[in-house]
């Protein structure tokens, strides 16, 4: 299956690319810096865009800003799905114009299969003190999710909208729980490479299309 990766030097991202090479995944990096994706498991020395070389089980990859209409489309024609795993934070605005590309781009080539990671935290109500100082803390970055996430729901695509509990490097010792409704017992945390699988697993299933689905451990 051919699969483009927005986000893809992330920590989100770089596991799903690596995920994604070992399950025999033709995957496509979109990356501001090329270079940052050495490392990446299956991923030899990375040329930018015009100069790709030694890819290692990458199909491509595609240097550039995600909000540059030419750079997205190039990543984005041909592919059977695509995944965002950029989240709303530092920069503001930067996930909201990120997602208004891409939509607008995938629309226009005639990609429909979108998946893409958001923020538990932006409607998490348990436990009750920490989801408040959660949202104050992190509110400029959720404020910019919350626009990515209502553009992607606003468009025509086939989209899953994937809001993940806090992730943690710990090992996926047990099965993550899926729900379209807020979650009422812990634990509230999970594995980082369980969201990253879970979010090309959608993309691989199309199951849940137009929905928000909240995961945790």
């Amino acid at each position: 299956m051919k699969i483009a990766v927005f986000g893809s030097t992330g920590g989100n991202g770089r596991l799903v690319l690596a995920d994604g090479i070992r399950r025999g995944h033709e995957m496509t990096a979109f990356a501001r810096d090329a270079g940052s994706l050495t490392g990446v498991a299956g991923v030899g020395g990375v040329a930018g865009l015009g100069g790709v070389a030694g890819l290692g089980g990458l199909a491509g990859v595609v240097e550039g800003d995600g909000r540059d209409r030419d750079a997205v489309e190039k990543a984005i024609a041909g592919q059977a799905a695509v995944i965002v795993t950029v989240s709303g934070r530092g920069e503001a605005g930067v996930a909201a114009g990120i997602a208004r590309t891409v939509t607008a781009a995938m629309a226009s080539l005639g990609v429909s299969r979108l998946v893409a990671a958001s923020a538990y935290g932006m409607v998490a109500t348990r436990p009750y003190i920490v989801a408040g100082v959660v949202r104050r803390i992190f509110a400029q970055g959720f404020a910019d999710q919350a626009v990515a996430d209502e553009i992607i729901a606003s468009s025509e695509l086939d989209w899953t909208i994937l809001r993940g509990t806090r992730l943690t490097g710990r090992p996926a010792d047990r099965p993550a729980r899926r729900s379209t409704e807020l979650f009422t017992r812990g634990p509230y945390s999970l594995p980082r490479a369980a969201f990253a699988a879970a979010l090309l697993d959608l993309a691989q299933d199309r199951t849940a299309v137009r929905q928000r689905l909240n995961i945790t451990g």
